[in-house]
């Protein structure tokens, strides 16, 4: 949800604006083999933000996320998001996002084709939202748009220190305490890119696939061969930031030597994603009502133009 997408503890998108990072990159790594070894090896982490940001604000939240943490702190915060994680397994994610997508393209004149963007950043927040236990969780998707971009460099205003204590309100209307809405907003802001250009890449990818290709297939396509989340970064012990290629990785793995490995997109190791199966349920649902809806008024369309020349 690597996020990471889709990954929740490793998601990467948005450092390549942070120039303290980008002017670090020592390495750029695209063997496979490779990225495995430096993402098990324990001398390799992620960079740490100031700790001094004040409570409320978009510092503070980075501080406190198991996404910017190391050793101890990372597996004490990773270990409440997959408490979060763990009581939505008596959700059905994929059908919460179906019917919100199907309430979607029925609200619009022209369906699915003229709203993608807007259900592909929209639904899984609100799904995910709705079964954490969010207020009002149909609002939760702008607030987290507005957080998300700053979220990965840091680079904050009024206006995402005011979206992120909304969502922290939401969070804890039923009371779970500070370090369960932290979790949650997390869970929230690092699904947001991830999983929405998972979305919107596998819409793109049914398009041009087989019209019988399952939207499982469809997807683990583009998680392998397009991957949301084209970039990690680690640092070695002095601080050089070595950028993992999961692009190039994906693609120099495509022989049957990494047949059955999962997608790098999702991270490796003790940083790998823990809502994969959360991200993977969410756009099944939406991709799927999403595939359906182009469908039936492409059915439809051909059907009225039948009609009209048999008139003519």
């Amino acid at each position: 949800m690597s996020t990471n997408g889709v990954d929740t503890a490793n998601s990467d998108q948005g450092l390549a604006q942070d120039i303290r990072i980008t002017d670090r990159i020592t390495d750029r790594i695209t063997d496979r083999e490779r990225i495995v070894a430096v993402l098990t090896d324990p001398a390799y982490t992620v960079p740490e933000p100031p700790q001094d940001g004040v409570p409320g604000t978009l510092a503070w939240l980075r501080a406190s996320a198991s996404r910017f943490a190391n050793g101890d702190a990372h597996q004490m915060r990773r270990e409440r998001v997959q408490a979060e994680l763990s009581g939505l397994a008596a959700c059905d994610l994929s059908e919460m996002a179906a019917v919100r997508t199907r309430a979607r393209c029925a609200n619009s004149d022209a369906g699915a084709s003229n709203c993608i963007d807007a259900i592909a950043f929209h639904v899984p927040v609100a799904v995910l939202a709705e079964a954490l236990g969010f207020a009002e969780p149909e609002r939760m998707p702008a607030l987290v748009g507005v957080v998300a971009p700053s979220y990965f460099t840091g680079e904050g205003t009024q206006a995402t220190d005011a979206a992120v204590q909304e969502l922290l309100a939401a969070a804890t209307a039923d009371a779970p305490g500070v370090d369960t809405a932290l979790a949650r907003v997390s869970i929230l802001i690092q699904s947001y890119d991830a999983t929405g250009r998972l979305i919107e890449r596998a819409v793109g990818w049914a398009a041009r696939a087989d019209p019988g290709m399952s939207v499982e297939a469809i997807l683990d396509e583009v998680l392998r061969l397009a991957p949301p989340v084209a970039v990690l970064r680690r640092q070695d012990s002095v601080g050089r930031i070595v950028e993992i290629d999961v692009t190039s990785a994906e693609f120099s793995g495509a022989s049957e030597q990494y047949d059955g490995q999962p997608p790098l997109t999702f991270g490796f190791g003790e940083r790998r994603c823990p809502g994969i199966s959360e991200s993977i349920d969410i756009a099944t649902g939406v991709v799927s009502a999403i595939r359906a809806d182009l469908r039936n008024r492409a059915g439809r369309r051909n059907s009225a133009d039948r009609r009209n020349s048999g008139e003519a």
